[in-house]
């Protein structure tokens, strides 16, 4: 079975406040991820293991939690740029792991807010679009064979097109996102390497080593920019990605108006995760009205073919 978003979420939560927790104990960064697997969630803890072993075989911390990509999602690279940035550049780690940790408690709770606005729409579309079905137990009420070719047909077309618009309105459900997207992971990650004491430069050259997905290739090409001399914000704004401009632009403002950048940043990607949800709930108010389009097109089509041709037939028998 499948495990929820919000059950996702909430896991990874819980097992960043468990390492927040080591850390905050006295134990080094690396014996933390060692130990982790004792207090962390049980969906966890054989993944944990594994990273307990490439450690013990070795492994820098950063890269050993590359395996942990499975369980942690995207959140896998805010925590592996975390850790490097401790590691090369020093910083509270314990703290840096809660804001991550508090990151995403905060995107289960909106998460939770969308899917429970989403959920009533989807029950209600379900089951109006499942009302014809409803019609095919009736039918041989309607005196006319079910079993000649022109009954069979009408089932075949009526049973086909209910399911049609049932999977028409299950792609216009909007689909919460489970995860930051990778500017905004990037972003985060800076602020609190940033907050830690860790230099800009030196954080994003960081950042670029691990980077989330979605915006690999972006980093890496702003990275080989870095190489030939140019500065980070200008190497950032060239990468033709719209949310790498705009988080360089939010850096070279903090820096003309002598702001923290840490903070400039985290407000960036609270920005972000706000237009993220602005969408999302337009989506939602959305959704209604082009559910109209599959209950004409598909459900009353089925509706008459189950429910009213069958008697028609009936009568002219």
């Amino acid at each position: 079975m499948r495990p929820r978003p919000l059950d996702v979420l909430g896991e990874r939560a819980a097992a960043l406040r468990a390492l927040s927790a080591l850390l905050r104990a006295g134990l080094s960064p690396r014996e933390a991820l060692e130990v982790w697997h004792e207090d962390a969630p049980e969906s966890l803890r054989s993944d944990l293991r594994r990273l307990a072993r490439r450690l013990a075989l070795g492994e820098p911390a950063p890269d050993a939690l590359a395996v942990l990509e499975s369980k942690l999602g995207p959140d896998t690279h805010s925590l592996q740029v975390t850790y490097a940035v401790a590691h090369i550049l020093g910083g509270d780690l314990a703290h840096m792991v809660d804001d991550l940790a508090v990151t995403i408690e905060r995107r289960r709770n909106a998460l939770q807010t969308t899917l429970a606005a989403v959920a009533g729409m989807t029950l209600s579309a379900r089951i109006v679009a499942c009302l014809p079905l409803l019609c095919i137990p009736l039918m041989p009420a309607s005196g006319a064979s079910l079993l000649d070719g022109a009954g069979v047909l009408l089932i075949v077309l009526g049973v086909s097109l209910t399911l049609t618009g049932l999977r028409w309105m299950r792609y216009l459900t909007p689909k919460p996102p489970d995860a930051e997207d990778g500017v905004s992971a990037v972003a985060r990650a800076l602020a609190r390497a940033l907050g830690g004491g860790a230099g800009l430069q030196a954080a994003l050259e960081v950042a670029a080593r691990h980077p989330p997905a979605d915006v690999a290739h972006e980093l890496s090409y702003a990275r080989r920019l870095t190489r030939l001399g140019l500065a980070w914000p200008p190497a950032l704004e060239r990468t033709g990605n719209a949310g790498l401009a705009g988080m360089s632009i939010a850096i070279e403002r903090a820096a003309r108006k002598g702001l923290p950048a840490a903070e400039a940043l985290d407000v960036f990607a609270s920005q972000r995760d706000l237009q993220t949800m602005r969408a999302l709930d337009h989506s939602v108010r959305r959704a209604p009205i082009l559910m109209a389009v599959p209950l004409v097109v598909c459900v009353l089509p089925a509706f008459l073919l189950l429910g009213v041709v069958p008697f028609l037939r009936g009568l002219a028998l």
